[in-house]
């Protein structure tokens, strides 16, 4: 399944038989999701900063990209 955004997939399949692979502190306790760990190694992978071209040059924006950027550095 393929989904526009990751937050739509708890209520998505809550009651079924799929599976989640998602960030532990991403998901919310209300879901009624079983919750375990994973089963084998995942690869590291790297978050991305996307933003609409109309949003480059304003200064709020940048200022807050470069705020996430900080808090994810590491």
């Amino acid at each position: 399944m393929t989904l526009p955004h990751w937050s739509v997939a708890p209520s998505l399949i809550a009651g079924t038989d799929l599976v989640l692979t998602a960030a532990r502190r991403c998901l919310n306790a209300a879901a009624s999701l079983a919750i375990l760990p994973v089963p084998f190694a995942l690869a590291p992978f790297a978050f991305t900063q996307i933003w609409h071209a109309r949003a480059d040059s304003d200064p709020g924006h940048a200022w807050l990209r470069a705020q996430v950027a900080a808090a994810v550095k590491d």
